[in-house]
C-alpha cells in the first residue's frame, strides 16, 4: 500500500513537472529543473510542437519551413479543434502567414475561422500570387461553411416575415375587418345591452408588398472586419430569396457597388480594401440614389458609426434616409460575441430619428432583419 502511494506520489509529481515544461515551453532535456522526469516520444512531439510556437527556440528559418507541415499535423492530432485554432493562430502571429500556405497538402490541416480569414484578408497584399490562390481556397470553405450554416434558417426567418398579414391598426371605417374585430374585442362585452365596445379595431389584410428589397452598406473600415465577413455571406444567402433584390454596398472614404458579384463571397471579400477612413453620409447618399423604390427597402447599415469625415453631414443624410426608406436597422457590429465599440453619441442621434441600432450574432442576425420586416408590414394609418 505505501508503495503504491509513493508510485502514485511520483507520478503526479512527474505529470506536474511535465506541465510545467509545456506551460513554459522549456526544453526537458536541457533544463535541469525537468532532468528526472522521462518523456514519451508523444509528449516530445508535443512540447516540440508548443515550442515551435510559444518557446524563443524556433530554430533557423529553413528548419521551421521544413516542419511547418508536420507541425500542423501534431496539432491537429492532439488538440481538439477550438484550442488547435488558436494555436494556429498565434503560429500565424509569430512566424506570418506565408508560412503556414506554402504546401498544397496543409490546405486540408489548417481549420478555416472568421479570424484566419480577417488575417488573410489583412495580409492579401503582401502575398506571393501561389500564396493568393490557396489563401482563397481556405476563404472558399470559410465561406461554404458559414453559408450552410445560415441558409436554412435565414431563408425560413425571412420568408415567414414577408409573408406575415399586413395589420392596420388604424382602419377607416368600410376596411374594419369585423370578425376579426368582434373575437378580438369580446373581454368589452356589456351584457346588459348586449354589446361589444370596439377598444381594437383590427382592418382587413392588404396583399402589398411593404418589403421588396434589401440594400446593405457595409462600413470597410479596420475595426469592421469580422462584420464584414458575415454581411457578405449574408448578403449571398439573401439574394436567393426571389421575393427579395439584394444590393450591397462597401464603402471607406469612397463607395464601392458590389451588387453584380453579390453571389461570390469570396470574390467580394478580395475586393475589399481593409482599414481607412470612413464616410457614412455618402454611403447613405449613395444608397438613396440607387435604391428604385426606398418606400419598399429595408436598408441595413453595418457600422460602428465612427466617422471621419463630414459629422453634421452624416445627420442630415441620415434623417433623410430614415424618412426615404421603409425601415432603417443600424447594426453597430455582427461577430461571434455580439459586442463591440461604436459611437454612442451618433447611435444615440440614430435612435432619436427612428432608427433601430443593435449588434448582433451572426445567428441572431436574419431575426433582427425579420422583425424590421414584419413591422413594416403593420399600417398606422
Amino acid at each position: 500500500m505505501q508503495e503504491d502511494l509513493i508510485r502514485s506520489a511520483s507520478d503526479s509529481r512527474s505529470d506536474l513537472l511535465k506541465k510545467w515544461s509545456l506551460i513554459l515551453s522549456g526544453n526537458p532535456e536541457k533544463d535541469k529543473d525537468f532532468e528526472e522526469v522521462e518523456w514519451t516520444e508523444e509528449e516530445q512531439t508535443i512540447d516540440k510542437a508548443l515550442t515551435w510556437v510559444y518557446g524563443s527556440e524556433g530554430g533557423s528559418s529553413k528548419e521551421r519551413n521544413f516542419q511547418v507541415n508536420d507541425w500542423l499535423k501534431t496539432i491537429d492530432f492532439h488538440f481538439p479543434g477550438n484550442i488547435s485554432t488558436i494555436i494556429q493562430k498565434d503560429a500565424i502571429r509569430k512566424h506570418g502567414l506565408k508560412l503556414l500556405l506554402q504546401n498544397d497538402s496543409m490546405l486540408e490541416l489548417i481549420v478555416p475561422d472568421v479570424q484566419l480569414a480577417v488575417t488573410i484578408l489583412q495580409m492579401k497584399g503582401l502575398l506571393p500570387d501561389v500564396a493568393k490562390h490557396k489563401a482563397r481556397l481556405i476563404i472558399d470553405a470559410l465561406a461554404k461553411k458559414l453559408t450552410d450554416l445560415f441558409a436554412f434558417d435565414t431563408a425560413k426567418t425571412i420568408g415567414l416575415a414577408l409573408r406575415s398579414p399586413i395589420i392596420n391598426h388604424k382602419p377607416k371605417y368600410n376596411h374594419i375587418n369585423w370578425s376579426k374585430t368582434i373575437m378580438k374585442n369580446l373581454h368589452t362585452f356589456r351584457p346588459e345591452n348586449k354589446s361589444i365596445i370596439p377598444e381594437t379595431l383590427i382592418g382587413r389584410q392588404n396583399r402589398q408588398k411593404s418589403i421588396d428589397t434589401i440594400c446593405i452598406l457595409v462600413d470597410q473600415s479596420g475595426s469592421m472586419y469580422d462584420s464584414l465577413i458575415y454581411a457578405a455571406i449574408y448578403a449571398a444567402i439573401f439574394n436567393r430569396i426571389p421575393a427579395l433584390k439584394t444590393f450591397l454596398i462597401l464603402f471607406d472614404t469612397g463607395v464601392v457597388d458590389l451588387t453584380d458579384m453579390i453571389d461570390d463571397p469570396v470574390d467580394i471579400l478580395f475586393s475589399t480594401n481593409l482599414g481607412g477612413g470612413t464616410d457614412i453620409g455618402t454611403a447613405l447618399e449613395y444608397a438613396l440614389q440607387v435604391c428604385p423604390n426606398p418606400d419598399r427597402t429595408l436598408l441595413l447599415l453595418i457600422s460602428d458609426l465612427d466617422e471621419t469625415t463630414d459629422e453634421s453631414k452624416l445627420l442630415r443624410v441620415a434623417k433623410r434616409a430614415a424618412s426615404s426608406f421603409r425601415k432603417f436597422l443600424t447594426i453597430l457590429a455582427l461577430n461571434k460575441e455580439g459586442k463591440g465599440v461604436w459611437n454612442t453619441e451618433f447611435a444615440e442621434e440614430f435612435t432619436r430619428m427612428g432608427i433601430t441600432c443593435a449588434a448582433s450574432t451572426p445567428e441572431a442576425f436574419p431575426d433582427l432583419c425579420a422583425k424590421e420586416i414584419v413591422l413594416s408590414r403593420v399600417q398606422t394609418s
